[in-house]
């Protein structure tokens, strides 16, 4: 019941940019985390909308609890994919490319098809100018996603710049 509501907000929120619909969904998961403190797709999607926090502009501490979350729920449940790609988001946004990196890699090897997992590794191996192995990746996260219009924009909005990054256009 929490968890629904929790990320029916989440995703309002991603839609709308509205900070009401990710304080609500953070107000909802701290009533979950009362009732199931060890379940680790709660602890991950609170990550991500303290995430949200810090990547629409309201505060870089909340990067450090994400931290905390990915790194309590890595060690209470390293077999869960989705606490391994809280950890690469954290990763990514702290500049530790390398381990988001490993971290994104860990989620695939967990959930082949995890499409948010392929998109940031494929972003990633882009930005390193491995094109071969990151576009198809991108590619492969959008047909998993198709209704996902960021994936869309974020992939053939730069396809110019990757085509012609690599020698290609």
């Amino acid at each position: 019941e929490y968890f629904l509501s929790a990320n029916h907000h989440l995703r309002k929120y991603a839609e709308s940019q509205e900070y009401e619909h990710n304080e609500k969904a953070i107000e909802i998961l701290f009533k979950a985390l009362k009732k199931d403190g060890a379940n680790p797709i709660i602890l991950s999607r609170l990550g991500d909308a303290y995430l949200n926090r810090v990547t629409y502009g309201y505060g870089e501490q909340w990067l450090d609890s994400a931290a905390f979350l990915s790194s309590k729920a890595i060690q209470e449940h390293p077999e869960v994919s989705q606490v391994w790609f809280l950890s690469g988001r954290v990763h990514f946004m702290k500049g530790n490319i390398s381990e988001a990196k490993l971290h994104f890699t860990k989620t695939l090897e967990l959930m082949p098809n995890h499409s948010d997992a392929l998109e940031q590794l494929g972003f990633i191996l882009v930005n390193q100018e491995d094109f071969k192995t990151g576009i198809p990746m991108m590619i492969h996260s959008l047909r998993l996603d198709p209704r996902n219009y960021k994936r869309f924009e974020n992939l053939y909005g730069n396809m110019g710049y990757f085509l012609s990054a690599a020698g290609l256009y």
